[in-house]
């Protein structure tokens, strides 16, 4: 690999999983939750607290950002010259960039590509509407989730990876469903509702868990239908995954990319069932396993049974993703050389 690769989450606790594997690579950090010390963590959320500068603006916040990359210079001292760097930012990252995030970067690693990757739907966050329309010029490379954003936007389109360490830390467990859906209401509730509903009556045990964080307090329908205000933590989640045959998959209204379902159906060893019709054309898609619906009436659940075993589980690791970004990066630069 040509780059020493930084990948920089602030506050993300999913992205410990899915980039689990990062270091372990020798060629890779990944750089999670700064600052790493709990009250550093509550003094760096006060002082840049929009609640509270709009009540005293608080001067010198550009000093958490310096303080992080000047930090990260340290770590690389030693094998400075030896190699390009690489910053891979995410979303939670574009909140930074007024506080110097990108200028702080490049002052202390002056040759280092920045690249932002979007796991999420664009239109609906005017913080990547801005840096793709105003600002594409200050990065390397913008990337997304999701097919339609990469061709509406003009960004590189890569699915999310996946750690297989995050499936080492679970025992295989006793199924006890036949299908789980987690996540959250967005704007899906009747969708997600009628497929309970409809499961559920073929003679499915399904577990549903929602969260919607405008509720006072939980709502339970059932044992198996449950309305949160708060997210499950991951941890849960994946213990959920080992008690269960199949992970249902429904994609938010203007979606069309995989989301982390599809990988931890693959690297489980778990049917899918989605709505996400684009999947039949993607490289993870496994027609033995994943089972794409437009009408779950017609759903023939007698489909999953059986052992399941993808053969694909390479595609979706760090490394791959990595050299990935480093051969559109290669692509980019030879451009601009012709």
């Amino acid at each position: 690999m040509e780059y020493n690769y930084i990948l920089i989450n602030y506050s993300n606790e999913i992205y410990k999983y899915y980039y689990k594997d990062i270091n372990q690579l020798d060629y890779a950090y990944f750089d999670y939750g700064y600052p790493y010390v709990k009250v550093f963590q509550l003094l760096m959320k006060i002082h840049l607290s929009s609640k509270i500068n709009r009540i005293m603006k608080l001067p010198g916040k550009e000093f958490w950002i310096k303080r992080h990359i000047k930090k990260l210079r340290r770590k690389y001292k030693k094998v400075e010259g030896k190699k390009k760097f690489c910053f891979i930012l995410f979303a939670d990252c574009l909140g930074m960039e007024k506080y110097g995030l990108n200028k702080w970067i490049k002052y202390y690693f002056p040759r280092a590509k920045i690249v932002y990757y979007f796991q999420d739907i664009i239109e609906k966050d005017p913080l990547k509407i801005s840096l793709i329309t105003n600002k594409r010029n200050m990065v390397d490379l913008i990337m997304t989730y999701d097919k339609k954003d990469a061709e509406k936007y003009d960004l590189y389109y890569h699915n999310l990876p996946y750690s297989k360490l995050s499936k080492l830390e679970y025992k295989e467990g006793t199924i006890k469903y036949d299908l789980i859906f987690v996540g959250l209401i967005k704007d899906r509730y009747e969708e997600i509702r009628k497929a309970f509903d409809i499961l559920s009556e073929k003679g499915l045990r399904c577990f549903f868990y929602l969260v919607d964080f405008g509720r006072s307090r939980e709502l339970s329908i059932g044992s198996d239908f449950i309305i949160a205000n708060k997210n499950m933590s991951y941890f849960e989640y994946l213990n959920l995954i080992k008690q269960s045959k199949c992970i249902l998959e429904i994609i938010q209204k203007g979606s069309s990319g995989n989301t982390t379902r599809v990988n931890e159906a693959i690297e489980f060893d778990r049917y899918l069932l989605t709505n996400n019709l684009s999947l039949s054309s993607d490289v993870l898609f496994d027609p033995r396993y994943m089972y794409i619906y437009e009408d779950l009436n017609t759903f023939d659940i007698g489909k999953l049974n059986g052992k399941v075993t993808y053969e694909n589980k390479e595609l979706l690791t760090p490394h791959t993703f990595l050299q990935d970004i480093e051969s559109e990066l290669n692509k980019q630069d030879a451009k601009k050389i012709n």
